[in-house]
């Protein structure tokens, strides 16, 4: 899908590189989607482990948070989510959206 008609005036082309979709996000995945991991904020472990045990215990939802990319495929948001995947954790349906500024 590609967002359109939501920019002002001049930004709309802009616009037209960003695409979103709903991802089942496995293992191998979420490792894929960490090597493009770049200038993100500090990974925090623990967090990572309260996610996990969230999952494990049912009681993950979703949300439509998104794993975000920018213009270039590098991770923007979401490394804690993926990380917690990455983790002997079950697959994660998320919102992704690649081609932000």
């Amino acid at each position: 899908m590609v967002i359109q008609k939501i920019a002002p005036e001049g930004r709309a082309e802009l616009q037209k590189s960003i695409t979103y979709g709903i991802e089942v996000i496995d293992r191998h995945r979420a490792l894929e989607y960490l090597a493009k991991n770049r200038d993100n904020r500090h990974l925090i472990n623990s967090w990572v482990r309260t996610l996990a045990n969230r999952q494990k215990r049912d009681e993950w939802m979703f949300t439509g948070d998104p794993i975000r990319f920018d213009r270039d495929e590098w991770l923007r948001d979401g490394q804690h989510r993926l990380k917690m995947v990455e983790q002997p954790g079950l697959p994660l349906e998320v919102l992704v959206i690649r081609g932000l500024d």
